[in-house]
């Protein structure tokens, strides 16, 4: 079973462009929420981490990834 994705991501973060980057060459199944253009998204990241603002954040099923490098190298497994 396909776990569910998801990234959180701030527009102008060299730190999320470097894992969006990596996405556009390896595509996968995975929403994307830019928690500083979409307050939801914001609330939604801050209530699942327990207050974490730090972006990238990858969301594996309910798991959470936040350096940028590492979420790369767990993205290549999936």
């Amino acid at each position: 079973m396909k776990p569910k994705l998801t990234l959180y991501i701030g527009r102008t973060c060299h730190f999320c462009a470097r894992v969006t980057d990596f996405l556009k060459t390896h595509p996968l199944e995975i929403e994307i929420k830019d928690v500083w253009e979409n307050d939801a998204a914001k609330k939604e990241m801050l209530a699942l981490t327990g207050g974490k603002t730090q972006v990238p954040c990858l969301r594996i099923d309910d798991t959470y990834m936040f350096e940028s490098l590492d979420i790369i190298e767990k993205l290549k497994t999936l």
